[in-house]
This record gives structure tokens, sequence and C-alpha cells, in this order.
């Protein structure tokens, strides 16, 4: 059935890649090339995420599952669904991410939440979008466990210093009943120096989550030197618009 509304809907509403933005069948969550360059995540330490380990800094997050590194068609994909608004790819990106969790002993899958001020000014929240997405994908449920409690700067134009403090207490668990004793799958688009997942980890355990387990899009590559990381934000428009956290 779901397969059958699928291919209705491609009728008036074409799928499109989410790397390269071309018209895809309407099974396909990308299109063959786009799928096959990307460089995926498999060699990354399945604790902190990250290609060159970063354990040390993790006390929270207990795993993080990705597909890509956040380069190339990926990179253009994740900002055309948050810069334009391109609501739409989070259906592709989570039909690929969920192929990357084959634990699916999780009691709820929620996400990194926006402020009422940062969701007024893009419209949604991607990752909600890819966490309700994700459920769906994963049939595991999905709920809101986070509130965002006050404004933050935008974690891309902070040092990795001021990053790791900018989110300070800035999360809150809206039912800690609902949060004890429970496995949880945190979602969110782009783990670049983990604060964000961190935070938002650490909030969810102070509340008695059992674990919490990370669930994103992409990460950075931390084997990069940082210039090379530079030219790629600046490449993007990333000085400009929220994309890495």
């Amino acid at each position: 059935m779901n397969e059958l509304f699928r291919r209705v809907m491609a009728l008036f509403f074409p799928e499109h890649c989410p790397f390269c933005d071309e018209i895809i069948h309407p099974l396909q969550d990308g299109c063959e090339s786009c799928i096959d360059a990307i460089q995926d995540t498999t060699s990354c330490c399945p604790y902190c995420g990250k290609p060159l380990c970063e354990c040390k800094d993790r006390k929270y997050l207990d795993g993080v599952y990705s597909f890509a590194f956040y380069e190339e068609g990926v990179r253009d994909g994740i900002l055309r669904m948050k810069g334009e608004g391109r609501a739409s790819l989070c259906r592709n990106f989570s039909r690929i991410l969920s192929r990357q969790i084959p634990n699916r002993d999780f009691d709820w899958v929620t996400f990194i939440p926006m402020s009422p001020k940062e969701l007024r000014k893009r419209g949604y929240n991607p990752p909600k979008l890819l966490a309700q997405y994700l459920a769906k994908e994963t049939k595991l449920p999905f709920r809101p466990l986070l509130d965002k409690t006050r404004e933050t700067s935008a974690q891309h134009t902070l040092s990795l210093e001021k990053r790791k403090t900018n989110l300070i207490d800035a999360f809150a668990v809206e039912k800690p009943s609902l949060v004890r004793g429970k496995r949880i799958l945190l979602v969110d688009d782009i783990l670049t120096s983990g604060a964000t997942l961190e935070e938002g980890a650490k909030t969810l355990k102070e509340s008695g989550a059992h674990s919490v387990f990370a669930a994103v899009i992409a990460v950075t590559d931390n084997r990069l030197k940082p210039k090379e990381k530079s030219d790629i934000m600046i490449e993007n428009g990333e000085t400009d618009e929220k994309t890495a956290q």
C-alpha cells in the first residue's frame, strides 16, 4: 500500500534526489550515482561518531548513527532541506539513515528542539521531521521530549570552546516521567562539535534516561585541517545560515 501511494503521489509531486536534486523513481531514496558516491561513515567510532575518536569529549551520548560525511552532495542536500525549506527531503534522508540503525531496541525517538523564535524564522524544525519519518521507518514510537528554554547563538558562528558552553542548560525535559529508565534515540541533522547532542543527552540522562544514542544525517570530518573545514562552510553559505551543530 505504501509503495502504491508513493507511485501515485509521484505523478503529482515528483520525488527528487536529495543530493543532486534530479527527479528520481518514486521508490528510490536518491539517484544511483549519488548514492554510490557517498563516503559512508562505517569507519567512524560508533560511540562518538567521528573518524578520529573524540570519546574523551563525550560523557552522556552512548553512541552515534550516521550515514555520510558532511561533504559534496550530502552537504548540498542538507542546505536545500534547511535553507530552502525543502521539508520533503527529510523523508529521503530518514529512509537512508534508518538502514544504519540495526538496533531497534529504543523506547522513544525524539529530536533536538528549536526555540519559538528559531521555529518562527525557519517555519519548521528539520530534526523533528527527520525524527518523525525515522520513527515511521524503524517502527519505533515518536515523542517530543525536550524543550529549548532560552535563545542561544548559532553554533556555527562560535569557536569550538564557545560551542561547548553555548548550550549549557538550554534544554529541559517536558515530562520526566516519560524519560525515566527509557532508551532514547535523539535525532539531529549534523554532528559537528557534538556539543548540541551531548547537551541534549545530558538533559535526558539527568531526568533518568537509561541510554541516549544519536542519529544524524552527516558528521563533519575531523581529519580535515581547520582551513579546509572553513572553506567548506564559506562555500556553502554557513556563515549566514544555521547548518552545523
